[in-house]
């Protein structure tokens, strides 16, 4: 029983981990919090995981639940968690630096979905995207803010247990995820400013 106890506790501190290094992939990725981000995390999520595919497979993941493999807008994608899913499962981690492994596969547990209760999907951005509202919920994109930035940015420096030389590589990885989301981030603000009213 100490043994599931102290690996719930390691699994706990490895999520907690990858949602500092979210916000601080979402810093990077509004350029210092000088860009507006979509604030749906089902837009978050597919941005984030399009990110980390697109960098580990250096090719383009267009799939998002309002977008289809070519990058053409659909109505409503049914199944995208389980094909967002798929893809991030199909990703080769050895491909990547050892330094960079760590992060990118705390973060691909991070954005994972699975099939909850009632048929819903969960994944811990998504709940952890729900409990820590950094946003106005009835506006469709904000602004992330500095001090989230710094709050993550403490939790790294000193409540993670990394070594400095880890700390140094998970910034660095957070910095190039934050950097490829943009190109996600640009086309879904489009798809945001031309069917949202809010």
């Amino acid at each position: 029983m100490a043994d599931q106890s102290a690996e719930v506790s390691e699994q706990d501190k490895d999520m907690q981990l990858a949602a500092m290094l979210w916000w601080q992939i979402i810093w990077y990725a509004s350029h210092e919090g000088r860009s507006e981000i979509p604030s749906q995390q089902e837009w978050l999520s597919c941005e984030l995981a399009a990110a980390i595919i697109d960098e580990i497979s250096r090719k383009p993941h267009w799939v998002s639940w309002r977008h289809n493999e070519k990058n053409m807008e659909i109505a409503r994608s049914r199944g995208w968690q389980t094909r967002l899913t798929q893809a991030l499962d199909a990703c080769v981690l050895s491909d990547l630096g050892s330094n960079w492994i760590k992060p990118f596969k705390l973060l691909i547990q991070f954005v994972r979905y699975e099939p909850g209760d009632g048929g819903e999907y969960d994944s811990a951005l998504r709940m952890f995207h729900e409990e820590n509202v950094l946003r106005n919920p009835g506006h469709s994109t904000f602004i992330p803010h500095q001090e989230t930035y710094r709050r993550a940015r403490y939790h790294i420096d000193n409540e993670s247990g990394l070594s400095p030389l880890e700390r140094f590589h998970v910034t660095t990885a957070c910095e190039v995820i934050g950097g490829c989301m943009r190109l996600y981030i640009e086309r879904d603000l489009a798809y945001i400013k031309r069917n949202y009213t809010w």
